[in-house]
């Protein structure tokens, strides 16, 4: 793997409280912090049966993932610690470089909000078949054990359209205010020294990573939008508890009330 193509993470911003799980300093994220993602029926079910999927940051909507940032951001974009006294050329190039590089690292989000949102179960599911699980960052590191990588933690900042200065690191944990109500804890992905994660690749737009469904999910919320006068509601509880009998007595029914679902 061509280690070149995307940036080093700088460990002194890092603390270690698991092998190979980093989490930012400061941020207060530990094994046991509560973290939740919203998904379709088929993502769970991928999950359960080993397959978790990731994506590249320029795959995602948000075109600041996909490395673009003012000029202005661009002169600030240098290794923890440096002092801002290069020429613009020089800046400019470096930021170049980072950012083309930092838009290919693979990532997966999560929320730490446990309280529902309507707008997440509107933005990442397909209703009839939306779901929410909950973990935490322990026992998400836990499911990856024998996948042969690192994982590099931090709650996502939020900035006006104009991001302002900062440095790498904060950089690739920056995203624009609007998108502050998510809560977003983000998580990246790097293949440990000497190791190969069955055909990881970090430019294919999907990747779905080996994991322990078992250990990963530890409740399974369904969506408000499915309707329950039908009895449909009952039957996908049921058909989750059936086919994946772990999960029998870990899923329950979402705290939104929709008039037209009964």
């Amino acid at each position: 793997m061509d280690t070149g193509k995307y940036p080093e993470f700088e460990l002194e911003r890092y603390d270690e409280i698991a092998d190979g799980v980093f989490v930012l300093k400061d941020s207060g994220i530990t094994l046991d912090t509560k973290i939740y993602k919203y998904m379709d029926l088929s993502a769970l079910f991928g999950i359960m049966e080993g397959r978790f999927r990731v994506s590249r940051r320029k795959d995602y909507s948000d075109i600041y993932e996909h490395g673009f940032v003012t000029l202005r951001c661009a002169e600030f974009l240098l290794p923890a610690g440096d002092s801002i006294t290069e020429n613009d050329r020089k800046h400019r190039a470096e930021y170049e470089k980072f950012r083309k590089a930092a838009a290919n690292l693979l990532c997966s989000c999560f929320t730490t909000t446990s309280a529902e949102m309507h707008s997440m179960w509107i933005s990442f599911t397909s209703g009839y078949t939306g779901i929410r699980i909950q973990t935490t960052v322990g026992a998400f590191a836990e499911s990856l054990k024998d996948c042969g990588l690192k994982l590099f933690i931090g709650t996502m900042k939020y900035y006006d359209v104009e991001i302002g200065a900062i440095d790498r690191t904060k950089y690739i944990f920056a995203k624009n205010k609007c998108y502050e109500p998510e809560s977003e804890l983000r998580i990246y992905f790097q293949p440990k020294e000497n190791q190969k994660c069955g055909g990881y690749n970090q430019f294919d737009k999907n990747f779905y990573l080996p994991v322990d469904g078992r250990k990963l999910v530890q409740s399974v919320l369904l969506s408000p939008f499915i309707p329950a006068s039908s009895g449909f509601k009952g039957w996908i509880l049921r058909s989750i508890e059936n086919k994946f009998p772990y999960l029998k007595n870990k899923i329950s029914h979402s705290s939104i009330k929709f008039a037209g679902n009964f």
